[in-house]
Order: C-alpha cells, then structure tokens, then sequence
C-alpha cells in the first residue's frame, strides 16, 4: 500500500497490526509527530489559517486567484504528462486548499503535509470518503518528514520555503523527498505586491514598514502577525545558488485579484452583476498572460536521470 511504502523504513513497524509509524501517532487519515507539542510553539503565525474556506466566497481574492492556480496547476499537469498515480506533495497544506485542487484534477495519491493540527484537521474533514483514500496527512516539520529519499514525484508548495528559518535547508528538504527529474511546483507573494497593495488601501505607515522590514501582515487586519517576503528576483537566486535546481518555467497569479476585491471594494460597494463582470475581465487577462504577479510560480526541476 503506497501510504505505508513512502516512509523511512527504520520507522516502520510492520510487526503487528494494524502498521504503526515510530515517534509518531495515528489520525483519522495520516499520522502526528509525537514531538509536535514543541514543534507547534514556533507556528503561531499560521494556526488557524483558512484558505480552502474561502475559495467558496467567488468574489474574494482568495477565490478569483483559485481559480487562477486551478488553470495553471492543470496546464502544468498536462504539460508534464503527470499521471494520476504519481506521488504528489502539498507541502503546507494549511486545510487543504491545493490538495482539493489535485484532487478534482485526478490524482490518485496525495501526500499533505503542515504543521498545524488544526489546520490538517478541517482539511481531512473537508474530504469525502473516496478522496480519504487518496489523501495521507501528515503532521510535522518539513525539515524532518518521516518519508524516504527520492519517494514524491511532484511537490506543491506554496510559500512554505520563504516561510520556514532557512529557504536553502527547506530547499534541500523539498530535494531530498523529491526523485530525481521529480519536480516542485511553488508559488508565492512577492515584496513588489505587498508595496503597490499599501498604496491601493492608501497606507503609508504599512508601506514603510514594509519597504524597511521586508516583511507583510498575514492579513489587512492583523498588521501584527508578518512574515518575509521576497523580492521576485530575491527568491528566483534563492533557487538558482542550489546546484541541483534547474529552473524550467517562471510564471506567476496577476495583482488584479488583490488590488481589487482584496483593495478597491473594501471601500467600494458594487452589484453582484458588477463584481462578476470584474472576475471575468481578470480571468480574460490572466489567460493572456497579464505577467504584474502577487504570486510568483516557479516550477523547478530536480537535476538527476529518473529510474522509473
């Protein structure tokens, strides 16, 4: 059973049943670092997180630039020949936005990873019991996943790198899991966004601390909790110093979904006929490749000759 199979073997317990995981207890759906009481203390920032939540709300910037991703996670698919039997990470998976995505578009086994139980709870309680078949969670740091070297044939992250102490080790952390010519799929909001959306709510105390920290609220109204942001330049070297990174594709999710539903019409009140004609002139540009991104994406490939 694959859900057994990706894991160290020196951590497996196959003696009895049902199969036990050393250093680790079972949830409905994956299993927990027993060490997660600690490992949860330098996590506050996103405890409680809610994306997949959101997407329901189409006129949110959440849910435009989903539907966004969902385009360009397909394409990529497709463009990749990935089957639906490959072995797939949501690196981060909060509750569980990107791996609803993979799974409406087939994929058969997922591996979603974060280090917030709550988070990891509503998304095992948001899949139906087909797609809890296909999902394996897994609760811990990502520095120290308990699967084997050269198991996941995709990895999906998005923003996790720039998030974690130190983008270089999560880097080897992603390569390490990943099988050679595997590759990683990441997204992320870049410095240059969060500078121009302080302009648009016309904040100029937010735009200096951003311009002076690198950093940016998690959310408009808790100017408190931040995190790092890069610049779209910064973090395309932070891939390229790992020697074993082959960029293969740069694209990104346009600022329009923000600047608008996330900025203008927190101040502005529109009709829903309104609001749909804005979502479908930001689909229109988006599928010309309007490139003024939020979000960078960056798919990278693993250097190495695949064996399967």
């Amino acid at each position: 059973m694959w859900k057994e199979a990706i894991f160290k073997p020196q951590l497996c317990d196959r003696a009895g049943h049902p199969f036990r995981l050393r250093g680790y207890r079972s949830i409905p759906g994956g299993w927990v670092s027993g060490a997660i009481s600690e490992l949860e203390k330098g996590n506050e920032m996103w405890q409680g997180s809610e994306f997949q939540g959101r997407v329901r709300d189409l006129f949110s910037t959440t849910g435009v630039e989903t539907g966004i991703l969902e385009m360009k996670l397909r394409q990529f698919l497709k463009k990749h020949s990935i089957p639906k039997e490959a072995i797939v990470m949501d690196a981060g998976c909060a509750d569980g936005r990107v791996t609803h995505l993979l799974l409406n578009a087939g994929m058969q086994r997922i591996v979603s990873t974060d280090l917030d139980q709550g988070n990891v709870s509503r998304m095992i309680n948001s899949l139906d019991p087909d797609q809890r078949t296909k999902v394996l969670a897994i609760v811990d740091d990502f520095n120290n996943l308990p699967i084997s070297d050269t198991t996941i044939d995709v990895l999906f992250a998005a923003g996790l790198l720039a998030e974690l102490p130190d983008f270089q080790t999560a880097l080897r952390s992603a390569l390490r899991t990943l099988k050679p010519g595997g590759l990683l799929f990441y997204f992320d909001p870049v410095l240059e966004h969060a500078l121009i959306y302080s302009l648009v709510r016309r904040d100029l105390d937010e735009f200096l601390r951003i311009a002076k920290t690198s950093t940016r609220a998690r959310m408009w109204d808790q100017k408190d909790r931040r995190y790092h942001v890069y610049l779209a330049a910064e973090l395309e070297r932070q891939f390229q110093a790992n020697p074993e990174v082959e960029i293969i594709l740069r694209d990104g999710i346009n600022l329009l979904p923000s600047l608008i539903f996330g900025g203008i019409l927190q101040e502005e009140t529109v009709s829903p006929e309104r609001k749909q004609e804005l979502r479908d002139a930001i689909q229109s540009l988006s599928d010309k490749n309007l490139q003024v991104y939020r979000q960078v994406i960056y798919v990278c490939r693993k250097k190495g000759r695949r064996s399967d």
